[in-house]
Formats: structure tokens, C-alpha cells, sequence
């Protein structure tokens, strides 16, 4: 796919995943700490119904491929992979590798995954789809949400924009944002991006997850 809905998204699926097969670390010291790694941050949250699961965003390719930005995927997990009609597929995890562009800085928070196909059909893919694990979607319900039914930005700043809007139980209200801003409040990506997601919370976007990609070529 080749749709800008994400600058770091599409930069991964643009490049070779560089991490050691299988071992689920980027390349980088010997122990498989990368040097100099970018920011990535993760706010533990309680939901309302006693989940502390963090929705997972996805992007999923026709040939199970694909990459996920936050923390780390788990082999098994479904990704329920959705465009703004509504469910076009679900996908089985079967393998997660830290991602890297071949620099000398891995890119942390993001995973380069293969898939196996539980239902639907991925040879559908538009150009909007995204893909999300999250215990709270409703396969029957759940839709990206066009642009015209985007959030303001949640922080307020002038540089930050939403660029993922998902709908997890057909309200049509944005219950998973993805906004992306660049790391120094400039407005300019040049040199990267930080990519913030959001959750609703108690009625509310709350910030849930920050990924700086400033240092690590995307």
C-alpha cells in the first residue's frame, strides 16, 4: 500500500525490515539494544471495564505482511482489519521483529509482522484501510472514519494532525486516534516525526501512547 495516512508507517512499508529474523529485537548491540534508540513511551491506563490492553495499530498488506506501531505484538493476536465500510478482514500474528531502515538506529515502537488470514479477504484492501487489535472493536460495528469526521488535534497544537480515526462500535465518533507532529514543534518532518495514539477513555481521547521516530531515518 502506498497511501500517506502515515508518514512512518508507509516509510516502513516502503524499506525492508532489517531485524534479526525471529529474534523479535532490531539489530543494534550485541544484546539487542540498538543504539541511541528513539523515544517510545507507553501510559498504562485503566478502562472502564477493567482492561488494561492498549489498542494496537496496524497496517496490513494483500499478502499478510504488514507493520504495527506501540508495543510490541504478540504471535496469536487478531488484527481486525477494517476501511470505512466496515470489517474487511481479520488476521492471525504468527511472527513480530523490530523493525529497523538498515541505519544505525532502530526504530523503536514499530514491528514489521507477518500474518496468516482467519476470515475475509485481503485482496480487498483499499486505500483507507487500517488494521487494530483491540478487546473493545466490534467486528460487525467498527469502521475507519473518513476525514470529514476527524477530531480536532486532542493536545491542541498547531502541529499536531490526526491522521488514523477509528470507530470501535459504530457510534461515529473517533474511539482510536493516531495523530503525527514533528518532534520539536517546528511543523517541519524533515529529519522524522513523532506519532502519538489516542484512546477514549471515560468519554474522553486520552493519550495513551508517544513514538518518537526523529533519529531513525523514516
Amino acid at each position: 500500500m502506498t497511501r500517506l495516512w502515515c508518514v512512518l508507517l508507509v516509510g516502513a512499508l516502503a524499506l525492508p525490515a532489517s531485524g534479526a529474523p525471529g529474534s523479535g529485537k532490531p539489530e543494534g548491540k550485541p544484546d539487542g539494544k540498538p543504539e541511541g534508540k528513539p523515544e517510545g513511551k507507553v501510559v498504562r491506563v485503566e478502562r472502564n471495564r477493567g482492561t488494561t490492553t492498549i489498542p494496537r495499530v496496524c497496517d496490513v498488506r494483500p499478502s499478510g505482511a504488514g507493520t504495527c506501531i506501540g508495543s510490541e505484538p504478540v504471535p496469536g493476536e487478531i488484527i481486525v482489519v477494517l476501511d470505512e465500510t466496515g470489517m474487511i478482514a481479520q488476521v492471525r500474528i504468527l511472527e513480530a521483529t523490530g523493525y529497523s531502515t538498515g541505519g544505525p538506529i532502530a526504530c523503536d515502537s514499530l514491528w514489521a509482522i507477518k500474518t496468516e488470514l482467519v476470515r475475509g479477504d485481503l485482496s480487498t484492501i483499499a486505500l483507507r484501510a487500517i488494521g487494530v487489535v483491540d478487546p473493545e472493536v466490534q467486528p460487525k460495528k467498527a469502521r475507519v472514519l473518513g476525514k470529514d469526521r476527524y477530531p480536532t488535534s486532542p493536545s491542541g497544537k498547531v502541529d499536531e494532525h490526526v491522521v488514523v480515526a477509528v470507530d470501535r462500535d459504530g457510534d461515529r465518533e473517533p474511539d482510536i486516534v493516531l495523530t503525527q507532529s514533528s518532534c520539536d514543534g517546528s511543523g517541519s518532518f524533515v529529519g522524522g516525526a513523532c506519532v502519538d495514539q489516542y484512546s477514549r477513555l471515560g468519554g474522553r481521547l486520552v493519550r495513551i501512547q508517544h513514538s518518537s521516530f526523529a533519529n531513525c531515518g523514516l
